[in-house]
C-alpha cells in the first residue's frame, strides 16, 4: 500500500491571496512596511522565516507583534482566500476510494489553520494524518525534520512513501529521508516555478500528478 504525503501550499492550494492579504494587516496593525514587495514568491518557509525576511534589521524586535497580528488575521479571516488548484479536488476523491492509498500532508503551516483549510475545503477526510510545523511538542524546525518525525509517528516504511511538492526544500526533506519525490510546476506562474534537477519524478500540470499518482507501481 502506497503512502502519498502532500505538501500543501503550493502543492494543493494557491495560499497566496490569503497569506498576503494577512501580511498586508500584521504589518500595518504594527505601524511597519516590508523591505520588499509582498508577493506570492515569498510563501513557502515557515511563517517566521517569512517575516524575518520582510524586516528590516533594525525592527527585530517588532517580531512578536508581526507574528500576534498574522496569526490572529489569517486563523479568523486569512485562510478562507486560500483556492484549490483545478482538479485537484477530484484527484483527492480518486485517491482517496482507492484501497491502495493512504494520504498525508506535511505543511510548514501551523496545524490551526491547516486543518480549518482542509475543513474550509471539505478535504479533511481525505488524510489518514495531517502533521504541521507545530505538530509535535517540539517545533519542526525544517521539512526533513517533520517527514523524519512523520514516518515514526505514522510507524511508515519510507520506502512506501512518496512526498508531492513544489519546492527545492521538500525533494531535499524527501532525499534526506529515503522517500521518493514527486516535483508539481504548476503552483506558481510561468517562469516562476521551481526548477527541478535529478532523477526524481516532475509533473506540470494536475492531470499528470493524476496520472502519475493513480499508476504508481505497488
Amino acid at each position: 500500500m502506497k503512502k502519498i504525503i502532500f505538501d500543501l501550499d503550493g502543492t494543493l492550494i494557491n495560499s497566496a491571496p490569503g497569506i498576503l492579504l494577512s501580511l498586508r494587516h500584521a504589518f500595518s496593525r504594527c505601524g511597519l512596511s516590508p523591505i520588499k514587495k509582498l508577493e506570492p514568491g515569498l510563501i513557502g518557509p515557515p511563517l517566521n522565516d517569512i517575516l524575518q525576511s520582510l524586516l528590516h534589521p533594525s525592527d527585530d524586535e517588532a517580531l512578536d507583534c508581526l507574528i500576534q497580528a498574522f496569526t490572529e488575521h489569517y486563523d479568523r479571516d486569512g485562510y478562507r482566500s486560500s483556492e484549490p488548484f483545478s482538479d485537484v479536488g477530484e484527484m483527492l476523491v480518486a485517491l482517496h476510494q482507492s484501497e491502495q492509498r493512504v494520504l498525508y500532508v506535511a505543511t510548514n503551516k501551523r496545524y490551526v489553520p491547516t486543518q480549518r483549510i482542509l475543513a474550509f475545503l471539505g478535504w479533511e477526510s481525505f488524510f489518514h494524518g495531517v502533521y504541521s510545523i507545530d505538530s509535535f511538542q517540539s517545533k519542526t524546525s525544517t521539512k526533513a525534520e517533520l517527514l523524519r518525525r512523520l514516518l515514526i509517528h505514522g510507524n511508515l516504511n519510507c520506502h512506501d512513501c512518496i512526498y508531492v511538492g513544489d519546492r527545492l526544500e521538500d525533494a531535499d526533506a524527501a532525499l534526506k529521508n529515503n522517500i521518493e519525490f514527486l516535483g508539481i510546476t504548476f503552483g506558481l506562474p510561468v517562469g516562476a516555478a521551481t526548477v527541478f534537477t535529478g532523477d526524481h519524478r516532475k509533473a506540470s500540470s494536475v492531470k499528470s500528478l493524476s496520472e502519475q499518482l493513480c499508476g504508481i507501481k505497488l
